[in-house]
């Protein structure tokens, strides 16, 4: 852990020094070695200080928004316009009860003091917005500051626009995908979502689809990317007629591990904890990969 506060950092400093003379220390060189960790700057993740740019904070802005305005004017001002409030937490370590217990007692101080300069800021944007300080719960505060080096903020296209006629597939998705092949190469997750993509097309342009009319498609997908200096020579006839052999067939395995993942995703955004994967799934029950593409 680390601390934008200098005088805690020398406390911290002083207690893993202090190491050395305590022999109920389990591993005192392990202690000594974290020593300069305690003069390490914190800091936050990339998307926090991208989210806390001009966030919304008009009357119908959401508490969240408030709460990156409020990290925002709390990194120009307490965090030397980098970082952001202490966590809190206190890492894993070997160590005795009571030194243990004091270090536990300055991550929480200095987490405490970050955390009501943050209300500070926080009740200045909500009034404001002629908002009053009670908008934002103290509960909902604390979990802020806990997760604050774990914000990132995830833009996903919609289902509709992705799958639309016409739609140009995400070519920087294409090519991080291709980047990392499956054995075979053939069973590469992003040329079966490449496939698929073109079976959509060929179902909504009418009649029942082809196995020719998929390859059309999908071909003219593989030659615009390959003209981006893309490498989809495994990508072949082969993947149109696999999506025509298994066309319809939805197989029990396959459901309950998608249905699985997506369940999953769901708890997520309904209990607004953890990442949410960014922005589709794809499984291949064939060679057992598995890839997420941010298209």
């Amino acid at each position: 852990m680390a601390y934008a506060d200098s005088a805690v950092g020398y406390e911290v400093a002083e207690m893993a020094a202090g190491a050395r003379k305590y022999a109920r220390f389990a591993s005192r060189r392990d202690h000594w070695s974290m020593r300069p960790r305690a003069f390490t700057q914190p800091h936050t993740h990339p998307h926090s200080h991208s989210l806390s740019r001009n966030p919304p904070t008009n009357a119908d802005a959401s508490n969240f928004s408030f709460l990156v305005a409020a990290l925002g004017d709390f990194i120009e001002n307490e965090g030397n316009g980098k970082y952001g409030p202490l966590a809190g937490p206190l890492p894993d370590m070997t160590s005795d009860t009571e030194p243990y217990v004091k270090l536990q007692t300055i991550y929480k101080r200095k987490a405490e003091r970050d955390m009501a300069a943050l209300a500070d800021h926080l009740s200045q944007r909500l009034a404001a917005a002629g908002k009053p300080a009670h908008t934002v719960p103290l509960e909902e505060l604390a979990i802020f500051c806990k997760n604050i080096r774990n914000l990132q903020i995830v833009s996903t296209s919609s289902y509709a626009a992705e799958m639309a006629p016409g739609a140009t597939v995400h070519h920087e998705a294409v090519m991080m995908g291709s980047l990392e092949p499956a054995s075979p190469p053939a069973q590469t997750p992003v040329f079966w979502y490449l496939a698929l993509r073109a079976l959509n097309d060929a179902q909504l342009g009418g009649g029942e689809p082809t196995a020719e009319e998929v390859w059309r498609r999908l071909s003219e997908a593989k030659e615009a990317l390959q003209s981006n200096g893309m490498d989809l020579s495994a990508l072949t006839e082969a993947h149109a007629q696999e999506m025509l052999r298994f066309y319809g067939l939805e197989p029990h395995v396959t459901a309950a591990i998608m249905g699985g993942a997506a369940s999953q995703e769901a708890v997520k955004i309904i209990t607004k904890q953890y990442v949410v994967l960014n922005s589709t799934l794809i499984y291949n029950g064939v060679a057992s990969t598995m890839s997420v593409l941010e298209v």
